[in-house]
């Protein structure tokens, strides 16, 4: 066949090259997932019975289907289907959260199709089944629906104030919850940029809806964060004490306003009184966001040490997919000497960041706490893959070249060590005790410049976890 009639007869839609692949390559192998395997052929097959499937329920042409699902076979059948139904496909992070999933539907314009199943775990046998149909304008109240219906499947009583709690709307502005949303993912990544655009985001929500409490407590800790990281500056803290009150004012009752609260004693460097704020917050609501990583942190600042022990393993449960609770407990088990106990939840550190990679290459940060990990496991060229990528998505951050610095350390690498923690003094980082005490800055000790850089006089050391 001629070139030309190549390119004519190429498919120009993704239907179409599935057929086209169905028809060149047959039987032979298309997709591997475990023990499922799937020729080209049965690919086309099994995408078909999708598209009936979606078709017979209602899907046509230009619906959108939001797919929110593992990586699979099935969801490539899926995808495929909603191709072959004349559907859009918006795929969904299967690490986002329920209200995250929503902020993307919301913004895709898809209508809210929920297919929930409870499932006996010990025999497979399903409890309960149903199916939501709703506009996402009334993403809330199906929320609230599912959560009631699943209960009574249960036969569990919800206790008045969980059903207070479910009846409550967070805003009635669908775009200031959208911003709000934006804005949590940015924070948890803890680098200076993605603070200020958190903190822009948080902003915006609270102008759209100024009875936004749960966007108040967001802006305190973004605040209160930028100040213990990046900036000793205390217009900072005030920020975050107006934010929080503000927030107080609204919702005097919701966890998150209470972690608010506690991130501000944290800046304030009142430690004590941050745990017994974050303790509230988490005996109100258990898996409370961020309410974990900041109690871990101080109570590390304070030195309660063997508190932190006793209460990692549920904060690491309770933190869900937020990898930032490991730094202070491992910074806990540094400093109680604790080897084998270090290595074993710097693996799990490491898997979780893999895993958190997966979905979010983008985050400089995890990036380059997963190269710290490798470097300290020995797994030196990892490592400074990591720190690459980590230093091209944020070449002038602080926090990036403070780590940097403490990763070359780890693999001898002076010269790279002293200038990466150049960059950094020279972009804010100028804590002398904190970079003298720091014991993956060891091989920088006797090197004049790090003498000059960060004299040894008495300072304010920094909060933990801060690199």
């Amino acid at each position: 066949m001629s070139r030309d009639a190549t390119e004519s007869a190429a498919p120009s839609t993704i239907p179409e090259a599935l057929d086209r692949g169905a028809e060149l390559f047959g039987d032979e192998e298309a997709v591997v997932d475990g023990m499922t395997r799937w020729s080209f052929v049965q690919l086309r097959d099994e995408a078909r019975t999708v598209a009936q499937a979606l078709m017979a329920s209602g899907v046509g042409p230009g619906d959108r289907v939001a797919l929110w699902s593992p990586n699979s076979a099935r969801w490539i059948a899926t995808s495929f289907g909603v191709y072959l139904a004349g559907a859009v496909l918006v795929p969904v992070n299967t690490r986002f959260k329920g209200a995250e999933a929503a902020h993307v539907l919301r913004r895709s314009g898809a209508r809210l199709r929920i297919n929930a199943q409870l499932v006996d775990t010990r025999t497979d046998f399903p409890l309960w089944s149903d199916r939501f149909d709703r506009e996402m304008k009334d993403v809330f109240e199906v929320q609230d629906e599912m959560a009631r219906r699943i209960a009574e499947a249960l036969r569990v009583t919800l206790s008045p104030e969980e059903l207070e709690a479910l009846a409550v709307k967070p805003t009635e502005n669908l775009q200031a919850y959208d911003l709000y949303l934006r804005g949590k993912r940015y924070a948890r990544r803890q680098t200076r940029q993605d603070l200020e655009f958190a903190l822009q985001m948080f902003e915006n929500a609270v102008t759209l809806d100024p009875s936004f409490a749960l966007a108040y407590a967001a802006s305190a800790n973004a605040c209160a964060m930028f100040y213990c990281n990046f900036s000793r500056d205390p217009v900072w803290v005030e920020r975050a004490r107006e934010a929080s009150g503000k927030a107080l004012a609204l919702r005097w009752d919701l966890p998150e306003v209470q972690v608010s609260q506690a991130w501000v004693l944290y800046a304030a460097e009142l430690h004590d009184e941050a745990v017994r704020m974050a303790k509230k917050a988490i005996e109100r609501k258990r898996d409370c966001e961020g309410a974990h990583y900041l109690l871990c942190r101080a109570l590390f600042a304070a030195g309660r040490y063997q508190e932190i022990l006793d209460v990692a393993e549920t904060a690491i449960e309770a933190s869900g997919e937020d990898y930032n609770v490991y730094v202070p407990i491992l910074n806990c088990l540094g400093a109680m000497g604790k080897e084998e106990a270090i290595r074993n939840m710097r693996q799990r550190r490491m898997a979780a960041l893999e895993n958190h990679l997966k979905q979010v290459p983008e985050d400089p940060r995890a990036r380059i706490l997963l190269g710290s990990d490798y470097a300290h496991v020995g797994r030196a060229d990892d490592a400074l893959r990591e720190l690459n990528m980590a230093v091209t998505l944020r070449a002038n951050e602080v926090s990036i070249l403070y780590n940097a610095a403490c990763l070359y350390c780890k693999l001898n690498k002076q010269p790279e060590a002293m200038d990466a923690l150049r960059k950094a003094w020279e972009g804010g980082f100028r804590d002398s005790a904190w970079a003298r005490r720091d014991p993956d800055l060891i091989l920088l000790h006797d090197d004049p410049e790090f003498d000059r850089l960060y004299p040894e006089k008495p300072a304010s050391p920094p909060a933990p976890g801060s690199h």
